[in-house]
């Protein structure tokens, strides 16, 4: 790809992470640095309070901060107020751009936590384009946006939602019988606001939709 003049973009997940057990993350070695997050790098409100709960009952310590951002079930949300987790993170993103080549990072599910981060995780690693996954309406998109110091762009979702009632010729998804082009003409989205296009990337389908 690169011979070609082609970026390749990494999908990072680092809202979350998986665990042995409850609290136990893999240690891993990168350029003779070992990196390992630790039970108090999991938000203090995780699950819902249920690893709080867990964690009580085993003596174990979680953070003492907040989950910044939505909340997700089955894995252990991680806390980016934390420097072990950003120094973490930080050699992780390296290793993506510097070992393995990578021009830019998608990343996932970026409701989770603050889009501070995602500004200091690009500004850390030099990377040369980020996009967010931030599923919402555009008020809040831009507002993520914002919460990045404008340093990466997000997906265009409601232009997805314009297109696909579109075609559809109705709102609710279901096919019907004629399309509705004038549905493109909405506002709402990110490419018809003149501040914002330029961060505005085209979403069209993936695993999490269904209509």
């Amino acid at each position: 790809f690169k011979a070609a003049g082609i970026g390749a973009i990494a999908d990072v997940v680092i809202n979350h992470r998986n665990t042995e057990g409850w609290y136990t993350f893999p240690a891993e070695t990168y350029k003779g640095v070992t990196y390992q997050m630790q039970s108090t790098d999991i938000c203090k409100n995780d699950d819902g309070g249920t690893t709080a709960t867990q964690a009580a009952t085993d003596g174990v310590s979680l953070s003492q901060n907040n989950d910044e951002g939505t909340d997700f079930g089955g894995c252990r949300d991680i806390d980016h107020k934390s420097e072990n987790v950003q120094k973490v993170i930080k050699a992780y993103l390296k290793y993506l751009k510097d070992d393995l080549g990578y021009t830019g990072f998608r990343y996932d599910m970026v409701k989770g936590f603050d889009g501070i981060h995602v500004a200091d995780y690009n500004d850390a690693t030099g990377v040369a384009y980020s996009v967010g996954e931030y599923w919402d309406g555009n008020d809040k998109i831009e507002s993520w946006i914002n919460r990045t110091n404008k340093k990466s762009a997000a997906f265009d979702f409601q232009f997805r939602y314009n297109v696909r009632d579109a075609v559809n010729g109705a709102a609710n998804g279901k096919v019907a019988t004629s399309s509705d082009w004038s549905k493109l003409n909405s506002n709402d989205n990110l490419m018809h606001d003149a501040n914002y296009r330029r961060y505005a990337v085209t979403f069209v389908e993936n695993h999490d939709t269904q209509n």
